[in-house]
């Protein structure tokens, strides 16, 4: 019987290289959530003028292949950093390029408010 439980929790440790994914995994999310919070932004100031130069056309597109690119399940922020901001990003990217009134706002703050939550707290972690 001894031998059974010792087994068991010897499963349930991560290999090295479990948690060398984990953090790989993190950092590459934190990396697209800090490079969403300058893009995000920019693209919905591009959205909102009426006529763009050739530049900010170029700048517009490129954005949105970075985004349209990205493949990534909205729950794996919540999973990785108990976060809902992946979700949020992909919630503010649509509501950006589907909206021809400038109503995203709100998605936009949702989103802003969430990644300077994070950003402290990576601050916080990066201090310590």
């Amino acid at each position: 019987m001894r031998r059974f439980i010792v087994m068991r929790v010897h499963k349930n440790i991560l290999s090295a290289e479990k948690i060398r994914q984990i953090n790989d995994a993190n950092l590459i999310l934190r990396h697209f959530v800090e490079l969403s919070s300058r893009l995000l932004p920019f693209l919905a100031e591009l959205h909102e003028k009426r006529e763009l130069t050739e530049k900010e056309q170029s700048d517009k597109n490129k954005i949105i292949t970075v985004f349209n690119t990205y493949q990534f399940e909205t729950d794996s922020s919540d999973i990785l950093i108990n976060s809902p901001v992946l979700m949020l990003i992909k919630k503010t990217y649509r509501k950006i390029i589907s909206n021809t009134s400038g109503d995203f706002t709100e998605e936009l703050e949702a989103f802003q408010k969430e990644y300077d939550r994070l950003s402290n707290a990576w601050e916080y972690a990066r201090k310590n």
